[in-house]
């Protein structure tokens, strides 16, 4: 493949294979992570790639990595352990290197890093994603999931031409401040602030800085290198010397709600004497209406015996409510 066809810097697969008998793995859960350090790099420069895998299940499991290179002149250096049992690693083609990982027991990590230089072919500008995935059985197997994408930016080479020296980088960095909270993410990436705040870019780059609220807060305003932004979702800084960058987030405001309206509650008056009927209808938000006196035996002398409207109605405040009072006979 042609240089000028290279697309992507894809660090491929992890693969989780089963053991060298014929038993299935049932129960592999794992955790698979890496990280490209640093962040830009010209071409003829090295770049440190690490990775991590983590079996949080039950049984033991074999492991073989393949580091994808893509076309381009790429030279690899020699694996550096981490921690974790032993590993072994070889180049089947002039694109990958492939490690063998010894059975990982549960509940345990294993971790290394592969130097990679950038081969002469590589375009200064060009972003070079990283992605590590994770798979289950034999390759081309179910997926487990990718990790988060990495960007390995191709940094001009410094002043002289050629390549090695120091990288023609500038450093972005970013701060959260504010009774709120969110996070700001960078295209290309590097930055995913609050974990990560900084990164190395090439000279002359765009960052684009993305701004996002946490549920209850809202995005008050970018300071320093973006101030000009004001509170657009979006800032872009163009690197051309070390830039920093505030971002601001406020608690989004509560809107109180109002009360509800205050309404003639009817309640029951049946049985209560006219004076305590009477009391439980201003409580309630009523007042008393027409009151009708109806000869009746002693025992209801002086108590509600019907009412209009029946407990329970709802009315405007201050509804009358009609009664029908004993009286004797």
């Amino acid at each position: 493949m042609k240089p000028h066809l290279w697309t992507s810097f894809a660090v491929a697969t992890v693969l989780l294979l089963a053991s060298s008998s014929s038993a299935a793995v049932s129960d592999v859960s794992i955790a698979v992570s890496e990280s490209i350090s640093p962040a830009s790099v010209a071409p003829g420069e090295t770049a440190t790639i690490s990775f991590s895998a983590t079996n949080n299940g039950s049984d033991v499991a074999q492991f073989y990595l393949v580091l994808s290179l893509g076309p381009g002149s790429w030279s690899v250096g020699s694996p550096s352990q981490g921690s974790g049992p032993p590993f072994s690693c070889s180049r089947p083609d002039d694109f990958d290197i492939v490690c063998s990982i010894d059975p990982l027991t549960a509940g345990t990590a294993a971790s290394f890093s592969v130097p990679v230089t950038l081969g002469s072919g590589a375009v200064p500008g060009q972003i070079l994603d990283s992605r590590v995935n994770a798979f289950q059985g034999m390759p081309g197997g179910a997926g487990l999931g990718p990790t988060a994408a990495r960007a390995l930016v191709v940094a001009a080479p410094p002043a002289g031409g050629g390549g090695g020296g120091t990288p023609s980088t500038s450093t972005l960095s970013v701060a959260l401040q504010g009774a709120g909270s969110g996070t700001v993410t960078s295209l290309p990436g590097g930055i995913s602030c609050g974990s990560v705040c900084a990164s190395a870019y090439a000279r002359g780059a765009s960052v684009t800085l993305s701004a996002m609220p946490a549920e209850g807060s809202v995005f008050a305003g970018w300071g320093d290198a973006c101030a000009s932004a004001g509170a657009a979702a979006q800032c872009v800084v163009s690197i051309d010397a070390d830039r920093a960058v505030t971002a601001s987030f406020d608690l989004a405001p509560t809107t109180a709600k109002p009360p509800p309206p205050v309404v003639c509650a009817v309640p029951r008056l049946v049985g209560w004497r006219l004076v305590r009927a009477k009391q439980r209808l201003t409580h309630s938000h009523c007042r008393i209406g027409t009151i009708t006196r109806r000869p009746l035996r002693a025992s209801l002398v002086g108590k509600v015996v019907s009412q209009r409207p029946a407990a329970g109605a709802r009315l405007r405040a201050g509804s009358k409510v009609a009664v029908v009072v004993g009286q004797h006979e």
